[in-house]
């Protein structure tokens, strides 16, 4: 067997865990009753099992480790798994941990978690700032509560990673940070999660790139704060809502979301509950979704944008098909929603359609198709937009960037001259729409 150097003291826990506390060379070697050694001297007389390798405050997990592994570390830890089959990791009092992956690991968490914590049970547990990077995969396989937490942040930077398990899949309290990687999760409740809610401070989330698969019973991406997409290809293929937050900014990547429930909402986390309703339903200033890039398609069965205070769109694509229902349409805000630039295309059914204060012309098309209709837009003769919708809809309403006045548009075989404002064409008909309803726009906001 390998040594133990003297930086830990390893004992067995009461739950048959292996617990790891850093010491200092002579305390340890006072513990196990031997002689200090001259200085520079490595050795100690405890031992780690087979498959365990560590030095200073890294550690290396190989094989199969049956028992929890819980490292408690005052300093900067860092954990390689090597084509490890590990029961969980508990890591605490450190300052930082990083945990490398080598080879293809599992992590089964067996015992339904690492830390008896309220809403901190996971397979992997930390209480310091959490980073995850390697070449090499991790597998977390039914874990009974969270599958990646830390109470304070979570930097993934890459690796491979499937992750199913019955509460949040990867949640930092303080933030998650998503820099590259390939990343499949499974939740019972959110995918991605940062919940800080206390002393003005709130969590966020911020995808940078990667490949990220999310199925979800609760949220695909849900914080108490600020989400950000930079970057990466995010794929929500079920949710109860897309993306939650305070405020939800899109500036590139590739984004496609579907969700039972809104597809991006905003919504703040400090409402007051008055009269029985949500507080995350109440108008706030705080609350924006902003649009300024990236390619984005959402398909949601409540409002496919829905912001507790505005809506602004200034650049990239943007693909909103609403409900197949009159109760919800693909956009939804409490307060101002501007376009400027860029493209948006939000379809639904008649009876709550808003629209958007533009500095350009606009379209609201009352022609209604079928979910995998082909719908093609041209302008002045030639295509500008084509695509499939993924809901049928009533109404369909278009702002491109592009569209100037005097110019030729055309829908589905009907045509208009675009002017200033709202432009309608087809069988549109008056309806309670909140914002001037189905069939009565509101005029430009000035």
């Amino acid at each position: 067997m390998q040594r133990q150097p003297a930086d830990f003291l390893v004992h067995r826990r009461g739950d048959g865990g292996i617990a790891m506390k850093k010491f200092g060379l002579i305390a340890l070697l006072a513990l196990a009753g031997c002689a200090a050694p001259a200085t520079g001297s490595q050795t100690t007389t405890e031992q780690t099992p087979s498959n365990e390798t560590a030095s200073a405050n890294s550690r290396t997990l190989s094989g199969t480790v049956e028992e929890p592994v819980v490292i408690d570390s005052e300093g900067d830890v860092t954990v390689t798994l090597e084509d490890a089959d590990v029961d969980s990791i508990m890591i605490q009092n450190a300052k930082s941990a990083t945990i490398v992956l080598k080879g293809d690991s599992i992590v089964r968490s067996a015992t339904g978690g690492s830390s008896s914590e309220e809403d901190a049970k996971a397979a992997i547990y930390a209480d310091c700032p959490l980073v995850l990077k390697g070449e090499g995969s991790l597998t977390i396989e039914g874990a009974a509560d969270h599958g990646v937490f830390s109470k304070d942040t979570i930097t993934i930077e890459s690796g491979t990673y499937a992750i199913s398990c019955a509460n949040d899949g990867i949640k930092g309290k303080d933030g998650v940070t998503i820099q590259n990687g390939a990343i499949n999760v499974e939740s019972g409740d959110h995918a991605i999660a940062s919940t800080k809610n206390k002393d003005g401070e709130l969590g966020s989330i911020s995808i940078e790139g990667g490949t990220l698969t999310l199925n979800a019973q609760g949220d695909g991406l849900h914080a108490t704060g600020p989400v950000v997409v930079n970057g990466g290809t995010l794929t929500i293929d079920s949710a109860q809502e897309g993306i939650e937050g305070q405020t939800v900014a899109i500036h590139g990547g590739n984004t496609t979301i579907t969700a039972a429930d809104d597809g991006i909402n905003a919504s703040d986390p400090d409402g007051k509950d008055t009269d029985g309703m949500d507080p995350f339903s109440q108008s706030s200033s705080d609350c924006l979704i902003e649009i300024t890039g990236g390619q984005t398609s959402v398909t949601a069965n409540g409002d496919g944008l829905d912001s507790n205070g505005s809506l602004r769109v200034s650049g990239g694509t943007t693909f909103v098909y609403g409900p197949e229902s009159g109760g919800d349409f693909a956009l939804d805000f409490d307060q101002e929603g501007t376009f400027t630039g860029g493209t948006l295309v939000a379809s639904g059914y008649a009876g709550m359609v808003e629209t958007l204060d533009s500095e350009f012309p606009s379209l609201m098309a009352g022609l209604p198709q079928s979910a995998g209709s082909n719908v093609q837009i041209e302008q002045n003769g030639k295509s500008l937009l084509s695509f499939t919708p993924t809901h049928a809809f009533e109404v369909l309403l278009v702002y491109d960037g592009q569209f100037q006045t005097g110019d030729s548009l055309s829908v589905l075989g009907e045509s208009v001259t675009l002017s200033q404002g709202v432009n309608t064409i087809g069988n549109v008909q008056e309806g309670p729409g909140p914002q001037g309803g189905f069939g009565n726009p509101q005029p430009p906001r000035r």
